[in-house]
């Protein structure tokens, strides 16, 4: 396939690095400049370009192939088909038989060779003995039978292909459509029937997906009992059609007998109970009354009933005593009750802060005394470390407050006036109005000599110290300054910094129009092919400018960007001087509005051209060994010269240059050519963009190996 991707064009040609920078690299803070970039994308493009413009695609290479493998086909098949033995190769090394054991009549240890008829020499006669390996017929047509369960037959004698009119054996069963069929091992129907109840198995309902009966009578049952009538109402009717003694379902009795026979019966078992019971319990009293063992006394390792001594010393116990205890077992602290937890518990008092306990073990009391006073932490004549007097009292006015109740005027008055109203809540400005009158009486109370504000003085100078305002004026201060200019005052008006007028150049005579930018830079910069450069200079008007153009500009002079400098007398009148950075100079001209064109100045390097030899072609040859073809390049012209003959015709490519000697379009000029019958000729040459040189046209018919056909032009690469 073609190339997808699109070239990273890059036309700006930039400047080649050194050498040295090229195997050094860029170094550390060194600042590359944009020229060796462009030389550097510019190189990459033109490389990429020539690789796609030269190098072949994968499919160019497979259709290469493709060619050169049916070329190789097609050789080698002609080289199959040649029979004339190109190399020579034996029948021994061939593995063939030598023509000469080819015989045509009977020859011992020869082949013999069938005639023209494909037959044997009429000198053979008789049969050969044996059969032969492949024959196109059968001597004899063979009936060729098929039995079983199929017949047919056919004759068959080898001379051409035979169909076989096949006819299946009859199985026994009758064209139709039937629902049992019975198929042997080879899939023919043996036997056919239709099915029957017993040929049906039994499905469960799971496997029965369709056609089910949505209704009992669907079923086949038709004796079954509406749900609609199976109801309470129903089902009590029912039962008490059938209710009554002996139908086992006698609702008056339970378990066979009526009310009375069960109300007999409980109260017989309930009198026999309670007798038995009485008669139980007297019979076990009588006998616990009577023992001597049943209330032994109680000791302290078996049970029994208490004494009497022991009763005495129980009713002397106090309700709720506990042994050899004197104690309280619960404790009030405010609303808190702090238990004992054991009768030996023990309850710790401790000292808080400002607290001391004194414990007194003689008569069982511990004093606890407060640590009052400043200091202390607990001065009961303070509040939060406050006596009364910061504290308001109850009735009267605060000493402080964040606002007042009632805000007020704050009025000024005697020298100065002015009021503001004032609530506390926030910060004023009272705006005073002073009263001159009253100023100045009291200035006037302190006015004079020694009081620092003495009126008549200025500085601490009277009137006499100072300059009249009238006497200074612009002639004064001139008659002044004159008397004191001259060299080596520091005023002297006929210099400027320190030179006299000889030392200027004349405001007239400068050149007031700045020729670069204030950076340095140029004052005209085209930097985008699409503009005219030329136009761009123009728009600038009289003057001299400083430009950069980019190679491959409208009206540029060169593919590869110039700088230089501009000069227009007038608008229609200037001159332009270009550089490009291959050091060509190039210049052009606008007289009275028109560009007479760009113009390469050419230098010592460009007048040493080299010549060298044309080659020649279809027969073209140097008309002597003085005239041999050449050409040369100087700067971007070339130049042709010498002649040719042996021509046979117009129309036919003579010679062809290399690339870089080629122009950008076609060239055409005219020479003069050898004389016929007196006359002078003439001959139309053209030279193609590809370098080709043809020639177009003669006049006379002047050809042929001895007429003179010369060939000096010169045309622009560009």
């Amino acid at each position: 396939m073609p190339f997808e991707k699109s070239l990273p064009e890059w036309n700006k040609a930039g400047t080649e690095p050194p050498q040295s920078l090229k195997d050094g690299g860029w170094q550390a803070n060194q600042k590359p400049p944009a020229d060796y970039f462009n030389w550097f994308f510019n190189t990459v493009f033109l490389a990429l370009q020539e690789l796609q413009n030269k190098g072949y695609t994968q499919d160019e290479i497979n259709q290469m192939i493709s060619s050169v493998a049916q070329t190789a086909q097609a050789n080698l098949a002609d080289h199959t088909n040649r029979m004339d033995n190109p190399h020579g190769v034996t029948a021994e090394q061939a593995g063939a038989v030598p023509v000469t054991d080819v015989v045509t009549s009977p020859t011992a240890n020869k082949l013999l060779k069938l005639d023209g008829n494909s037959k044997l020499p009429a000198s053979i006669t008789g049969n050969a003995d044996g059969n032969a390996a492949t024959a196109s017929k059968l001597k004899t047509a063979r009936t060729l039978a098929i039995s079983g369960d199929a017949t047919g037959s056919v004759i068959f004698d080898g001379s051409s292909d035979k169909t076989f009119n096949l006819i299946l054996a009859n199985t026994g069963v009758a064209a139709g459509t039937f629902t049992k069929i019975t198929v042997d091992a080879k899939g023919r129907v043996v036997n056919a029937t239709t099915l029957s109840a017993s040929d049906i198995p039994n499905l469960d309902w799971s496997k029965i997906t369709s056609g089910k009966p949505t209704t009992l009578a669907g079923y086949g049952i038709t004796d079954a009992l509406p749900a609609s009538s199976y109801n309470a109402a129903d089902v009590l009717a029912k039962i008490k059609t059938v209710d009554g003694s002996g139908s086992g379902l006698d609702a008056d009795t339970v378990d066979g007998k009526n009310f009375s026979d069960i109300q007999s019966d409980s109260q017989s078992r309930a009198d026999s109970a309670l007798s038995s019971a009485k008669s139980y319990t007297d019979t076990s009293l009588n006998a616990h009354k009577t023992s001597t063992t049943d209330h032994a006394v109680a000791t302290t390792t078996a049970n029994g009933f208490m004494s009497a001594a022991d009763k005495t010393k129980l009713n002397g116990i106090a309700a709720g005593a506990q042994t050899n205890q004197n104690a309280f077992s619960n404790v009030l602290v405010g609303s808190t009750t702090i238990a004992a937890d054991n009768a030996t518990d023990t309850l710790t008092l401790a000292a808080g802060a400002n607290i001391t306990l004194t414990p007194d073990a003689t008569n069982d009391k511990v004093t606890i005394a407060i640590a009052d006073g400043a200091g202390s932490g607990l001065d009961a004549d303070t509040l939060d470390g406050h006596d009364s007097s910061y504290f308001l009292p109850a009735t009267g006015n605060a000493p402080t407050a964040s606002k007042l109740q009632t805000a007020r005027t704050i009025t000024a008055a005697g020298d100065a006036t002015g009021s503001v109203s004032f609530d506390g809540s926030t910060n004023v400005t009272l705006s005073l109005t002073l009263i001159a009158a009253n100023i100045l009486s009291k200035l006037l109370t302190v006015d004079g000599s020694g009081s620092g504000l003495d009126a008549d003085l200025l500085d601490g100078h009277d009137s006499s110290y100072f300059l009249a305002a009238s006497a200074y004026s612009a002639s004064d201060v001139l008659a002044k300054l004159k008397s004191v200019d001259g060299s080596g005052s520091g005023v002297d008006a006929d210099l400027l910094d320190g030179h006299d007028a000889s030392y200027f150049a004349q405001a007239s005579l400068a050149q007031m129009k700045k020729i670069t930018a204030d950076n340095g830079g140029v004052t005209v910069s085209v930097s985008d092919t699409s503009q005219d450069f030329l136009a761009a200079l123009t728009a600038m008007g009289t003057g001299m400018n400083t430009f950069y153009c980019i190679g491959g500009a409208v009206n540029a002079p060169s593919t590869k960007s110039t700088r230089g400098i501009s000069y227009f007398s007038a608008p229609n009148y200037g001159i332009v001087f270009a550089l490009d950075y291959s050091n060509t100079l190039w210049t052009n001209y606008m007289d009275n509005g028109n560009w007479v064109g760009w113009r390469r100045i050419l230098s010592d390097a460009d007048q040493s051209a080299t010549w060298y030899n044309l080659p020649l072609s279809n027969g073209a040859k140097a008309y002597n060994s003085d005239v041999v073809p050449q050409y040369c390049k100087v700067g971007n012209i070339v130049y042709l010269r010498g002649a040719i003959t042996n021509v046979s015709s117009t129309g036919l490519v003579l010679g062809t240059l290399p690339a870089g000697y080629r122009p950008s379009k076609t060239w055409n000029f005219i020479q003069n050519t050898s004389q016929k019958g007196g006359f002078g000729n003439s001959a139309r040459w053209a030279i193609g963009a590809d370098g080709t040189i043809t020639l177009e046209y003669v006049s006379s018919d002047v050809l042929g190996s001895s007429v003179w056909l010369p060939l000096f032009t010169d045309f622009p690469t560009w």
